[in-house]
C-alpha cells in the first residue's frame, strides 16, 4: 500500500514560526464513548501541558461569541479546565492552515488540522473516535513519522497525559523529521498523480468514450399525456 498525500497539505506552504500555543479543534462526535468522560480527560490533558491553549471550530458559526458545532464541544471542555483559554473564530482555511502549522503542538479530533501541521514539523495528537477517523488520522500522522494517536478509548482510560508527554518530547525529532521529508514527500506525491495521468492517458479500456446517439423515443400516447397533465397540473390549496 502507499500513502499519499493529502492536497491541503499545500493550502499554505510558507514555514512558519514555531509558535507557544497547543492548538486544539474537538468535533462533537465521541464514538461510543461517554462524552462526560471524554470532556473530563480531554480538559486533564489539557491542563497538563503547560501551554497556552487556543480553539479554534473547523465547524461552527462565524458570529464570535455563537457557540455551534465544535464550538459547543470546546465550550464543554473550557468548562472543565482549571488553567485558562482563548477561543478563536473561524476565518479562512488558509488562516486555519497557518494556525495549525504555527503551533507549538496540535491536540484533534479533526482530520485536517493535523494535515496541516505534520508537514511543517508540529507534533500532533489525532484523537479518532470509531474505525473511520483512526484510518484517517493514522495516515495523516504516518507521513511524517508523528505516531500521537489517543483513541478515544484509551482517552477515557486515563492514558492521555502519557500520550502527550511521549509525543511532546519527541518533538525536536519530529520537526527534524518533516523538515528532512518535506521536499521528498512533495516529489513522490507529484510523481503519483502524474502517474495516474499517465496511465489514463495510455489505457485505452479507460479513455473517455464518446456519449452514445439518442435513441429514438417513440411518440407518447394520448392517453399518456393526459395522465401527465392531470398529475402535474398545479392544485389549488384547500382553506
Amino acid at each position: 500500500a502507499e500513502l499519499t498525500l493529502d492536497d491541503a497539505r499545500y493550502l499554505v506552504d510558507e514555514r512558519p514560526l514555531v509558535g507557544d500555543y497547543c492548538l486544539v479543534s474537538l468535533a462533537s462526535h465521541v464514538g461510543a464513548a461517554d462524552r462526560d468522560a471524554v470532556v473530563r480527560e480531554i480538559a486533564s490533558l489539557l491542563d497538563g501541558l503547560g501551554l497556552p491553549v487556543r480553539f479554534l471550530a473547523h465547524f461552527g458559526s462565524l458570529v464570535p461569541g455563537e457557540s455551534r458545532g465544535d464550538s459547543v464541544m470546546h465550550d464543554r471542555v473550557i468548562g472543565a479546565m482549571r488553567s485558562p483559554a482563548s477561543v478563536i473564530t473561524p476565518t479562512t482555511s488558509e488562516e486555519a492552515a497557518r494556525l495549525a502549522r504555527a503551533a507549538a503542538l496540535v491536540v484533534s479530533s479533526r482530520y485536517h488540522p493535523v494535515v496541516f501541521a505534520v508537514p511543517a514539523g508540529v507534533p500532533a495528537i489525532g484523537i479518532p473516535v470509531d474505525d473511520y477517523t483512526g484510518v484517517k488520522l493514522r495516515g495523516a500522522l504516518g507521513n511524517f513519522g508523528q505516531d500521537g494517536v489517543l483513541p478515544v478509548e484509551e482517552l477515557v482510560a486515563g492514558r492521555g497525559g502519557a500520550v502527550a508527554s511521549r509525543v511532546w518530547a519527541r518533538r525536536e525529532e519530529i520537526r527534524e523529521n518533516a523538515a528532512r521529508l518535506s521536499d521528498e514527500k512533495q516529489a513522490a506525491s507529484a510523481d503519483w498523480w502524474d502517474r495516474g495521468v499517465r496511465a489514463l492517458r495510455d489505457e485505452p479500456s479507460i479513455r473517455p468514450r464518446a456519449a452514445p446517439a439518442p435513441a429514438h423515443r417513440p411518440a407518447a400516447s394520448a392517453g399518456w399525456r393526459t395522465a401527465r397533465s392531470r398529475c402535474c397540473r398545479p392544485r389549488r390549496r384547500a382553506g
